[in-house]
């Protein structure tokens, strides 16, 4: 059973203290979360399972969906590519798209506008610097 502190809270427990912070579920046996629920009534609450929802990308008119553009863990913006699906777990958001051949997974956060993917300035290979003699 998980359970969820709504402020920060140590519990004491046979195996040994654990802090809860607010807003991150913590793993009790049944025994152990229920006891918690009834002795520490409005600090804690029963944690809600996050559910997983995808579901294919179309518009409600049925016109084509607009090309994405997103930027990568080392600053570059990529695109175009075509949503395929739209998915919501908990409280993020993905969109899953075929680039280059491969399946890829884009968090909500990291989309960019084409205006910016036009403009970024292009990374260029340089060959390595020799050692000085």
């Amino acid at each position: 059973m998980k359970i969820e502190s709504l402020i920060p809270l140590k519990v004491k427990r046979p195996s040994g203290d654990i802090l809860l912070t607010p807003g991150i579920p913590v793993e009790f046996t049944e025994e152990e979360g229920l006891r918690l629920l009834t002795k520490a009534k409005g600090k804690v609450r029963l944690a809600e399972p996050s559910e997983t929802v995808i579901e294919p990308a179309q518009r409600p008119d049925g016109k084509p969906l607009f090309p994405i553009y997103w930027e990568t863990g080392t600053g570059q913006i990529l695109g175009p590519a075509v949503p395929e699906c739209f998915a919501r777990d908990g409280e993020t958001f993905w969109i899953v798209t075929t680039f280059e051949g491969h399946i890829r997974w884009i968090n909500a956060d990291r989309l960019r506008s084409k205006r910016q993917f036009e403009t970024q300035v292009r990374l260029k290979e340089v060959e390595r610097i020799k050692e000085c003699l």
